[in-house]
């Protein structure tokens, strides 16, 4: 009988210590503000319109420029005023020669599978965004992988939203990024969901080597179950964003170059 009441009286004392870490209610976040933002807060999944990439004259047999296609269907469905549609791509490698400008709201780029759909960019000359989404709503990537090959110096973002809301990377692998792997510039409710984030061509310092960038003024945005591998910083929120949430990510092996008195340091971490 002693003993449990030592340890009840142990057991209460430390609850006492660890209740004045709580954060009181006055001052707690609203953390189901982020995400995307209907009132069902779910990512839609059903879509009334859904167009194959191949009508349009795309192929995934890992030559050509499927550029034009995605053009194609993206008009196609601006001139039928489709509020919202998916592009689906079939299994296959998808070469592409340009950037990808997703320059209407409602377009849904949707893949069989991270290893199944490979969206492969010819890199060479291309020192933009591999994929853009600027001041559009209800954009969303899924279910592929993209890859740069061949890589040059010069090379920025693999994705890039600026001033967008509602919108959403699901189930995406990335891998060798220039700079940040997914960049959010303003905008809100932008979800980084359920993605691979692997390694980058460079990392040093000067803001190389990220998995997810959010810069403010966005707000509101949700980077959850995400695995980032081999690079210097996993999310990163700066420059005023705010009211963001990470959860439930994991980050291993990270890796990290400097110079100090003309010697390159590696500072790599296995698992």
């Amino acid at each position: 009988m002693g003993t449990i009441v030592a340890l009840m009286a142990c057991l209460c004392s430390h609850l006492t210590v660890f209740s004045k870490w709580v954060i009181p209610p006055e001052r707690r976040g609203t953390w189901e503000n982020a995400g995307y933002s209907p009132s069902s807060r779910t990512i839609p999944r059903q879509y009334t319109y859904s167009i194959n990439i191949t009508t349009f004259g795309g192929h995934g047999d890992g030559l050509g420029d499927n550029t034009n296609a995605l053009n194609a269907a993206i008009n196609y469905c601006a001139s039928n005023n489709y509020p919202a549609a998916v592009i689906l791509f079939p299994a296959g490698t998808y070469r592409f020669e340009s950037q990808i400008d997703i320059g209407r709201s409602g377009i849904v780029l949707r893949g069989a599978g991270s290893n199944q759909t490979i969206f492969k960019f010819n890199a060479t000359n291309l020192i933009v965004p591999l994929v853009k989404v600027e001041g559009k709503q209800n954009v969303g990537i899924e279910n592929l992988l993209v890859m740069r090959d061949p890589f040059a110096g010069n090379q920025t973002h693999n994705f890039e939203f600026i001033d967008s809301q509602n919108c959403w990377v699901q189930g995406v692998e990335s891998q060798k990024t220039g700079r940040h792997h997914i960049n959010i510039s303003g905008g809100n409710s932008i979800v980084v969901k359920g993605c691979f984030f692997t390694d980058a061509e460079i990392h040093t310092g000067g803001g190389y080597g990220y998995g997810v960038n959010v810069t403010g003024p966005a707000y509101n945005c949700l980077i959850e179950d995400n695995i980032f591998r081999q690079l210097r910083h996993a999310i990163v929120f700066q420059f005023n964003a705010h009211d963001n949430v990470a959860g439930y990510n994991y980050a291993r092996e990270g890796h990290a170059r400097r110079t100090e008195g003309g010697i390159t340091l590696t500072t790599k971490k296995p698992i």
